[in-house]
């Protein structure tokens, strides 16, 4: 079957409208590196999730999320922040966040991630 070929023109209608998230400061040496943890959802299923922090060294974070279950590859995290041991953050392009509390021995966040509507609780180790 030959491919089909079509025509699309695009025009802008005003000036862009784009917000730029802020870099976000470095994070502590406990928080900088990978963690994993995996969430409940109330239909029984679980989804696995990895999120990964980097200092900069400009004095900020690089962090991503994959959830390799739903196909996230290394969604960029914004607007994190640690004030102490709780450690926060956004996931801007699926409208969900998290917060969590980082344990003393610095092994575990014990938290919960929002999404829309829901919360479930998740751990990330």
């Amino acid at each position: 079957m030959p491919a089909l070929s079509l025509a699309l023109e695009m025009q802008r209608t005003g000036d862009a409208k784009v917000e730029i998230a802020p870099p976000s400061p470095a994070v502590s040496k406990d928080l900088e590196g990978d963690w994993e943890g995996a969430l409940s959802l109330p239909n029984g299923q679980t989804r696995r999730s990895s999120s990964m922090f980097k200092n900069q060294p400009d004095r900020t974070v690089e962090a991503t999320i994959e959830s390799p279950t739903q196909g996230v590859q290394g969604f960029p995290l914004k607007e994190v922040a640690q004030k102490g041991a709780v450690v926060e953050f956004a996931v801007q392009a699926v409208g969900g966040g998290y917060k969590g509390t980082l344990n003393k021995e610095g092994t575990e966040i014990a938290g919960e991630w929002t999404q829309r509507q829901g919360a479930a609780p998740l751990t990330l180790t």
